[in-house]
């Protein structure tokens, strides 16, 4: 179906060209994307680390929970991801998902573990909890 004109926005793209210059160019696309991958990563461990070397979190409780509601949202399309289009590249991403989703498991332990009474104050540990699971359920429903 052709869509009219008056209806693309200046300055959009063909998404199928855009697919096509991606499988293109995987190979470099991929290696700038291992570059901001391990620098992302050597960032976010640097945190972890810290977080129990000092016995607290350093990531912050909101951007926990946005990012594990955004990588397990990710991780459960595995199959549109893996078998329903054809860049390796998207692959890949999902492959990096899981090891975000264990980042993020990690940091929440720390939370639950180490700054509840900061980031759910006057909490017992069951209530602080309920109220994890509740904010992160709150957050995939803001994501979907």
């Amino acid at each position: 179906m052709m869509v009219p004109d008056i209806f693309i926005p200046k300055g959009s793209y063909d998404a199928a060209t855009v697919v096509a210059l991606t499988a293109q160019n995987a190979t470099p696309i991929f290696l700038i994307g291992l570059i901001a991958f391990i620098g992302g990563f050597l960032q976010q461990f640097g945190a972890i680390w810290a977080g129990f070397r000092d016995r607290s979190y350093g990531i912050p409780l909101i951007c926990t929970l946005w990012s594990f509601a955004h990588d397990m949202t990710y991780l459960s399309n595995w199959r549109h991801w893996m078998f329903a289009n054809d860049l390796e590249v998207v692959r890949w991403a999902w492959v990096q998902m899981l090891l975000y989703g264990a980042r993020e498991l990690t940091v929440g332990y720390q939370i639950l573990s180490y700054g509840r009474r900061e980031a759910f104050p006057g909490m017992s540990l069951p209530q602080v909890v309920v109220a994890y699971v509740l904010l992160q359920l709150f957050a995939f429903a803001l994501l979907c």
